[in-house]
């Protein structure tokens, strides 16, 4: 049984990997957005490095030190731009949103609709999957 619990799922490292897609993708999102509404300040390279190879360690994403790009953006870009970042944001969490209600469905439907066996197959409690089961109106 110790075995069972050290080995994490398929599907429990899936739904990881997206959390942390999703936060990554979230952080560097702002980060270019303060970029680009903070056009007339100067970031630094070292800033943009550290940046850059935060959760790439070792190297993995290697910057030229005399790499420098400026970026000028009209007032009608920077309208266009506000609207691509408002609807992307939305997009990108209602995907994660329809890929969770997948995930719960399938489980729910490998276990027969039997949610103690579906609550530990996606890692999370029976309080949870209930909870979600009514948040995306779920019938099994």
């Amino acid at each position: 049984k110790k075995k069972e619990e050290e080995h994490i799922s398929e599907r429990e490292l899936l739904y990881k990997v997206l959390f942390d897609m999703k936060k990554d993708m979230n952080e560097l999102k702002k980060v270019v957005a303060d970029m680009l509404e903070k056009s007339d300040t100067e970031t630094s390279l070292e800033q943009t490095k550290a940046l850059m190879v935060k959760d790439y360690s070792e190297g993995v994403l290697n910057v030229p030190d005399n790499t420098v790009h400026e970026v000028h953006i009209s007032p009608a870009d920077q309208d266009e731009i506000e609207k691509f970042h408002s609807s992307e944001v939305i997009e990108e969490s209602l995907s994660l949103q329809e890929k969770e209600k997948e995930m719960i469905i399938k489980a729910l439907e490998k276990y027969n609709g039997k949610r103690k066996s579906a609550a530990k197959e996606l890692g999370i409690s029976e309080r949870t999957l209930y909870r979600k089961i009514k948040e995306y109106n779920i019938n099994n």
